[in-house]
């Protein structure tokens, strides 16, 4: 007996109902030509890959800063972030209510904790120097840093 559909008529393509008149599991399979390993398959990448990803969250008392700090991310900052070992980098204005401060996040993944050292020491000095000098201090953007590795990526 095929199961019935709630919202009446015949239910179509849907495996037997089960005796609590829930349909099984889908039987249909992987489409032909999706299977795991060909060209259209998504990629897995291993939990045991290295990468690591660093993000900065900026938190603004002022929202009239939102243009100019946009546009210092994007044209400069996060390119010298991936010249100084980033593989890619992002920028996210985060969603929040109207109690909510404005909150801009910049996210950089690495390939592994070296480059990240590596950007530590050598280019995240000047980088954080020139974002405080511009935004910090009187005109009220604070700064919050955080990193994680990729358990999994699909």
């Amino acid at each position: 007996m095929k199961s019935k559909n709630p919202y009446g008529g015949p239910a179509r393509g849907l495996p037997e109902a089960g005796s609590d008149g829930v349909p099984g599991p889908c039987t249909h399979g992987t489409p032909k030509g999706f299977e795991a390993g060909s060209a259209y398959a998504p990629p897995r990448v291993p939990a045991t890959t290295p990468s690591l990803i660093y993000m900065v969250t900026a938190t603004f008392s002022d929202a009239s800063l939102k243009d100019e700090y946009l546009t210092w991310l994007t044209d400069g900052h996060v390119q010298a972030v991936i010249a100084g070992g980033a593989r890619e980098g992002s920028v996210e204005v985060l969603d929040g209510g109207e109690d909510t401060p404005l909150r801009i996040r910049s996210r950089y993944v690495f390939a592994d904790e070296a480059a990240f050292a590596h950007y530590e020491t050598e280019v995240a000095p000047a980088l954080r120097a020139d974002g405080v000098g511009r935004f910090g201090g009187e005109r009220g953007v604070t700064y919050s840093r955080e990193t994680a590795r990729i358990f999994w990526r699909g």
